[in-house]
Formats: C-alpha cells, structure tokens, sequence
C-alpha cells in the first residue's frame, strides 16, 4: 500500500508538474499576448493622437482660410460700398449741375422770353403809334 500510495502521490505529483507546466505556458502566453495587445494598443493610441494633430492642424488650416476669406470678403464689401457711395455722390453731384444747368437755362428762357415780349409790346406801341399818325396825316391830306 505504502508503494501505491507512492505510485499514486508520483502520478498526482506528475500531473501537479503537468498542470504547472500547462499553467506557466497558459500564463507566458497570456503574458505575452498581453504585451503585444498592450504594444498593439500603444501603436493605436501613437497613430489615432497623430491623426488627432493632422485633424486639429487641418481644422486649424480651415479655420484661418475661411477667417482670412471673410476678412478678405470683408474688405471687399466695404471697398463695394465706397465705390457705390462714391458712384452715388458723383451721380448727385451730376444732377445737381444738370440741374443748375436747367434751372440756368429755363431762367435764361424766362428772361429771352420776357425781353421778347417787351420788345413786341414795344414794337406794338409803337406800330399803334405810327397807325395813328399815318391816320392823321390821312385825314389831314384828305
């Protein structure tokens, strides 16, 4: 009995040392599975932050090109503004002298035609005049 339970203490003694074995591969395995999924997720993290700069840089690069597109479109609405206020105040200007102009013309009508008057009510007068004396020395040889 004493030899079986020998035999036996041996074989539990054999498969405990197997079972060991198996455990330490098991564990190495899983330590080095481990390690490299650690490695794995290190070069992850490592290209996702790199991607994350390339991202923030472009969106930075968007940023400052739509800023400097709105200051540029900025500076030409303004710079559309005073041209066309500039347009307007020389067109104004333009109206007002046409309208000087015209009022200067109509006056001068105005007067031309206040002088004519006279001058054809003078003119009047005095064909009246030279009617009646023409009269009178009608009468006056008759």
């Amino acid at each position: 009995m004493a030899t079986m339970a020998m035999a036996e203490i041996s074989d539990l003694h054999a498969q405990n040392l197997q079972l060991q074995s198996t455990i330490d591969q098991l564990r190495n395995a899983l330590e080095a599975a481990a390690a490299h999924t650690q490695t794995e997720v290190q070069s992850v993290r490592a290209a996702m932050a790199q991607d994350i700069v390339v991202l923030k840089d472009t969106v930075q690069a968007l940023r400052d090109g739509l800023d400097s597109q709105a200051i540029a479109s900025e500076a030409a609405l303004q710079a559309l503004r005073a041209a066309h206020a500039a347009e307007t105040d020389q067109l104004r200007s333009a109206v007002n002298a046409l309208r000087l102009q015209l009022d200067g013309a109509n006056a001068d009508a105005a007067q031309s035609l206040r002088s004519q008057e006279a001058l054809a009510h003078r003119d009047q007068e005095v064909l009246k005049e030279q009617i009646k004396l023409l009269r009178i020395q009608l009468e006056t040889n008759a």
